[in-house]
């Protein structure tokens, strides 16, 4: 797995879960980067998740 920039991928996440028709290029691009780069669109959002985590406790230490 590359190291993407967790902003990448929200991106790509919250274009993936997308519900908006006129969208549906986007949203089957982002699932393929998704696919690409995390095997699946659950580890991506898990991968976003832990940097989050990671990012709180860093501020609640400070």
């Amino acid at each position: 797995m590359d190291k993407l920039p967790p902003a990448l991928v929200q991106v790509w996440l919250t274009m993936a879960h997308t519900e908006q028709t006129h969208f549906q290029d986007t949203k089957d691009k982002a699932i393929k980067k998704l696919i690409h780069h995390f095997g699946n669109v659950d580890i991506a959002q898990m991968y976003v998740d832990e940097f989050k985590k990671r990012n709180d406790e860093v501020v609640k230490r400070n």
